[in-house]
This record gives C-alpha cells, sequence and structure tokens, in this order.
C-alpha cells in the first residue's frame, strides 16, 4: 500500500504603475490552490517454470484532486479509480537465446498548471489557461525482444496513447488574440523497431550502435474535426569510447535523427 498527497497553492500578482504607484491588477493576477491525494495498492507474482520465468502484477490507484480558482470562484472535483496490470514472460532457451515479452499500463496526470483556468498574460496578444476539464492520459505497452549472447539485442515495442495530452492555439477572431490551451486529442499510436550491437573493432576501442525505425500515427480533433497524422522515420546512436594510456578514456557520441515522410488527411 503506499498513499501521497500534494497541496500546490499558486498565488500570481500583476502590478500596473499609475501615478507613480504600484497598483494590482485584478484581471492579471491569480491565486489557485490545487490538491491531490493518490492512493495505491499493489499484489505480484513470480514463477520459474524450467527456463520460462513469469512475473505479472496488478495496481490500483484512487485518484482525488481538487482545484479551487480563488480569483475566479471556480472549484472542480475529480475523483477517480484505474488499474494497471504489468506482465513479463522470459524464456531463456539456452546460453545464447533469450526471449522475453512484456505488456504494461501507466498513466501521466496533468501538470497543476495545465488544470488552473486563469488566463495568463503573456503579452498584449497571447495568454495561456489551464484547462480544469483536462484527464490523465493513459498508455499501453507492449514489448517483444531477443537477446543474443547477452549482448546483442532486436526488440519490438508498441504504444498506444489515449486521451493524450496536448498544447493547441486558439485565435479569437475580434481581439486578434491567441490562446495557448491544454487539451485531451485523441490517440497516439507508435510502432518501433530497436536493434542494439555493440562492438570491439580493436582492443583500445568500443563502438555501441543503437539503430531505432518507428512508425506512429497521431489522431487528434480539433474543432469536430478528426484529423490523422502519420510519419515514418528512424534514429541512430553511435557511441565510442577510446581507452588511453595511464588509465584515461575519451568518449563521444553521433545522433540521428531524420524523418522519412509524413502523411496528414482529415
Amino acid at each position: 500500500m503506499k498513499a501521497s498527497s500534494v497541496k500546490n497553492d499558486n498565488e500570481a500578482i500583476f502590478s500596473v504603475q499609475q501615478n507613480n504607484e504600484w497598483v494590482i491588477d485584478s484581471l492579471r493576477s491569480n491565486d489557485f490552490i490545487y490538491t491531490e491525494n493518490i492512493y495505491a495498492g499493489y499484489v505480484q507474482l513470480s514463477r520459474q517454470f524450467k527456463k520460462i520465468s513469469i512475473q505479472a502484477g496488478l495496481r490500483g490507484e484512487v485518484t482525488d484532486a481538487n482545484g479551487n480558482s480563488v480569483t475566479l470562484q471556480e472549484s472542480f472535483n475529480r475523483n477517480y479509480f484505474q488499474l494497471f496490470p504489468s506482465l513479463n514472460i522470459s524464456n531463456r532457451i539456452n546460453d545464447k537465446h533469450t526471449v522475453t515479452f512484456s505488456s504494461s499500463r501507466r498513466i501521466d496526470r496533468p501538470r497543476y498548471d495545465q488544470l488552473n483556468p486563469f488566463l495568463f498574460f503573456l503579452d498584449p496578444y497571447l495568454y495561456q489557461q489551464g484547462n480544469p476539464n483536462l484527464k490523465p492520459q493513459l498508455t499501453h505497452s507492449l514489448e517483444l525482444s531477443y537477446l543474443f549472447k547477452e549482448t546483442y539485442a532486436l526488440s519490438f515495442n508498441y504504444s498506444n496513447t489515449t486521451d493524450e495530452i496536448q498544447e493547441q492555439f486558439y485565435q479569437t477572431d475580434s481581439t486578434k488574440t491567441i490562446v495557448l490551451l491544454s487539451d485531451n486529442f485523441g490517440r497516439n499510436t507508435t510502432y518501433a523497431l530497436t536493434a542494439y550491437a555493440p562492438l570491439q573493432p580493436v582492443k583500445w576501442w568500443s563502438v555501441t550502435p543503437v539503430f531505432t525505425g518507428f512508425y506512429q500515427d497521431l489522431q487528434t480533433e480539433y474543432l469536430e474535426t478528426t484529423y490523422h497524422n502519420s510519419q515514418l522515420g528512424f534514429q541512430v546512436n553511435i557511441q565510442n569510447s577510446f581507452t588511453l594510456p595511464k588509465g584515461f578514456a575519451w568518449n563521444c557520441q553521433r545522433n540521428t535523427n531524420p524523418k522519412l515522410f509524413s502523411v496528414s488527411h482529415q
């Protein structure tokens, strides 16, 4: 069992100078109080069947959150229960080959400032506003991996995020002002293939290349219209380590993250 409690009192005072005196601007000042209590329970089961090991877990969380905008005289309450199962199955076929499957579900809650409904002044034409109706985003992940000689690895990953939290710009035509608002924008699905193969060309030089290819499909809803944005890309990370005389070492790293193509439609 585990419990955590957070209370955040965010008070921002905006003052303007009038007749050589600083006067509080009530339209741009803000006081927001947020409390969040999380109660969690966790159970785990482990079993070994010859060369196969299994770990299964289940975590339950109760979240009780309260927000109070003293300035706007608005308040909200969020109370919800979530289950987060996890599973890990590993098959050590022999000394050279190991196959592992894992599954998990996680939650990402919005930040406190993303829930504050007050309109923050950034400049005469740009404001930022929180959204008290913002929901946490939930991600379900799957991974299938293969390990060769405890050194070389190949893995396939799948993740699906619902109610993904994003920031969106909204423009008011009458005033030409722009509001940056956090909202839940649908679903984000990602498929990724990763290869890891450390090498040692010579005794004093080690190379660790990591290659990741991915496909991402993002579905968002904006002004009652559903949009799809798909992209295919890859990332290459190469880390070099050089052993120098007298116990010194030199490391350098190279990252490449190009995008092959992107398709958007509605």
